[in-house]
């Protein structure tokens, strides 16, 4: 098999670019918008530690962030589920 450095360059960028554009369809769509660091570190897979946080309930995608402005408060962080429209959620 040989790369041709160039076409993959190519699909890099344009993965990126794709990503970026589905990253602010999440943000936009996703109800109330979220704050930086909640989306930031959205996994779609689960870690040794942590929880991922897309999850499908009902046929709809979801994506389960948590707060922690009011963790101190509250000693526990406030859960925020924002349910994305179908075609977005095909997308992720």
């Amino acid at each position: 098999m040989e790369w041709r450095p160039r076409a993959v360059q190519r699909y890099l960028k344009q993965t990126d670019r794709f990503l970026e554009l589905l990253c602010l369809a999440v943000h936009i769509t996703g109800g109330q918008p979220a704050r930086g660091p909640e989306l930031l570190f959205v996994r779609w897979r689960n870690g040794v530690l942590q929880d991922r946080n897309l999850y499908v309930m009902d046929g709809q995608v979801v994506v389960i962030t948590r707060y922690h402005k009011t963790q101190s408060q509250w000693d526990k962080p406030k859960i925020v589920a924002r349910f994305l429209p179908e075609a977005i959620g095909q997308l992720v």
